[in-house]
């Protein structure tokens, strides 16, 4: 889990450091992730999954955590951008600030060191799920069980249930 500090700095060069008000969240998000990637989409020569293997490219879920308020569900169906988002940041809706209430005393934050990862890291140079000496199956089922995943910590949040979030 990072602290999305790449796509920060690159926001900070992108607008000068103060966030653009007159864009749409979804809208900055969209910016930031295509600023971010430039060089990796820019560069581009041949086809995606080789490119993929080669380039770095970050993620959405940074920029779209730094533009969205509140809890987000990202749904993806293969591509690099989210194909539906369930947003709730309502805090006049009482279901929501019961459950961001509920939230709010069922997480706690820890402490722990920072490092800064080091020059030239990647964090794509070892990717299970695109790494072909890895049966098809088996890469499949890494995706499916991180879906799986994701859905259970939704479920446990919606039902206010600490358990079955922590199981996710």
């Amino acid at each position: 889990c990072g602290l999305a500090t790449s796509s920060r700095k690159h926001a900070i060069k992108l607008w000068n450091g103060v966030l653009p008000k007159y864009l749409e969240p979804v809208d900055a998000a969209k910016y930031l992730y295509g600023a971010e990637n430039a060089a990796h989409f820019g560069n581009m020569k041949g086809a995606l999954n080789d490119w993929e293997r080669v380039s770095y490219s970050a993620g959405c879920q940074d920029h779209c955590g730094l533009f969205f308020p509140g809890i987000n569900k990202l749904d993806f169906d293969g591509r690099n951008w989210p194909s539906t988002v369930t947003h709730l940041n309502d805090t006049s809706d009482p279901v929501q600030s019961e459950l961001f209430k509920w939230l709010e005393s069922v997480l706690y934050i820890v402490k722990v060191p920072f490092i800064a990862r080091p020059e030239g890291y990647n964090s794509q140079k070892i990717n299970k799920v695109t790494d072909e000496s890895i049966p098809i199956q088996q890469r499949r089922n890494m995706v499916r069980d991180l879906s799986i995943a994701s859905d259970t910590v939704w479920k446990g949040l919606i039902s206010q249930n600490a358990s079955l979030l922590g199981r996710g």
